[in-house]
C-alpha cells in the first residue's frame, strides 16, 4: 500500500467534490502532510490524496481522517438523493405532493430524540466499513462502495422511509376522519348556545348548559354512537357533535395532559373551542364532578 488514498467521486456531484475539497484543505491546516492532486477520468473526479509523513502511525491516523471525513459525506450529501430514490422507485403510486410529505416525514424521524444515537450509529458502520476496505485497497470509488458495501445503511433507510410512509397513511386517514367529522358537525341543528366540559380528576367529563346544568348524554345513545366500545375522549365528540354547540369551553384543561385530543377538538370545531384557563367553573369542577 502506497503512502495516500485515490478516491473517485462523481463529477456531477459537486457539493461532495467541494466538501471533499474543503476537508482534505482542513487536514492540512491542522498540520497533516497530506497533498492532492485531482483529474477527470470518464464520469468521475479523480483524487489522488498522499500522506508525505513517512511514519505509519501517522499514515493510519490519515486513513482514519478519510474515512470520517466520507462517511459525513455519505450522510450529508448522498443520504437524501438515496432516500428520494426509495421513496420513487417503493411509492411511485403516491402524488409528487404525496411523496414531498413523506420526505418531511423522513426528516421528521431522523430529528427525534434518539436521532442523534441513530446518526453516530450509522456514522461508525460506514467509517468501519471505510476502514475495512482500507486494508485491502488504495483506490475507492465512492458510488461502488455505497452501492455495495453498505447494503446494511441503505437497508436501514429503507425501514426509515417505510415508516415515514407509515406515519404519513396513520395521518392521511386522520385528516379524513376530521373532514367527516366537520361535515357531520355542519349537518346537526345546534341544541345549545353554550356548553361547558369540565374535566376531572379522573378524566372523565362531565358537559353542562349556559345555566350550569348537566347535559344528559341520553342524546348521544339515541344516535347510536355508543354501539361499540369508546374511550372517554370519542364518547365527549360524539356528544359535542349531537349537540353540536355554538361555543364550547373547555375547563380544567390543566388537569389534561393529551394535547393530541385538545388538538383534534379544535380540528372539527374549529373557532368554536375555547380553552379556559382558570374560572369559577373551574374551581367548583370537582364537586360538580362528583356528585
Amino acid at each position: 500500500m502506497h503512502n495516500g488514498l485515490t478516491v473517485m467521486i462523481p463529477k456531477d456531484a459537486i457539493p461532495v467534490i467541494d466538501s471533499f475539497i474543503e476537508e482534505i484543505d482542513m487536514l492540512k491546516k491542522r498540520g497533516l502532510k497530506v497533498d492532492y492532486t485531482n483529474s477527470v477520468a470518464g464520469d468521475n473526479m479523480v483524487f489522488v490524496c498522499t500522506v508525505k509523513d513517512k511514519d505509519e502511525h501517522r499514515r493510519d491516523i490519515f486513513r482514519q481522517y478519510m474515512a470520517n471525513i466520507l462517511a459525513d459525506i455519505i450522510i450529508k450529501h448522498w443520504e437524501i438523493k438515496f432516500i428520494d430514490k426509495i421513496i420513487h422507485k417503493n411509492y411511485n403510486y403516491f402524488s409528487s405532493e404525496e411523496r414531498f410529505k413523506i420526505l418531511k416525514n423522513v426528516y421528521n424521524i431522523l430529528s427525534e430524540d434518539n436521532a442523534d444515537f441513530y446518526w453516530i450509529n450509522k456514522k461508525a458502520e460506514i467509517v468501519n466499513a471505510m476502514l475495512e476496505y482500507f486494508n485491502t485497497s488504495d483506490v475507492l470509488n465512492l458510488k461502488g462502495f455505497v452501492n455495495f458495501r453498505l447494503k446494511e445503511y441503505i437497508s436501514g433507510l429503507y425501514d426509515v422511509v417505510d415508516r415515514a410512509v407509515d406515519d404519513y397513511l396513520v395521518e392521511r386517514e386522520y385528516n379524513e376522519f376530521i373532514k367527516l367529522l366537520k361535515y357531520f358537525v355542519e349537518l346537526q341543528e345546534s341544541q345549545y348556545n353554550i356548553v361547558h366540559v369540565l374535566v376531572s380528576d379522573d378524566m372523565r367529563y362531565v358537559l353542562i348548559d349556559e345555566n350550569y346544568k348537566e347535559i344528559d348524554n341520553h342524546l348521544v345513545e339515541s344516535q347510536g354512537y355508543l354501539n361499540r366500545e369508546l374511550s372517554n375522549e370519542d364518547v365527549l365528540i360524539s356528544s359535542l357533535i349531537t349537540i353540536a354547540p355554538n361555543r364550547i369551553y373547555f375547563h380544567c384543561s390543566e388537569a389534561f395532559d393529551n394535547d393530541n385530543f385538545i388538538g383534534t377538538l379544535k380540528s372539527v370545531f374549529g373557532e368554536k373551542v375555547v380553552i379556559c384557563t382558570g374560572c369559577d367553573i373551574c374551581n367548583k369542577v370537582n364537586s360538580i364532578c362528583k356528585k
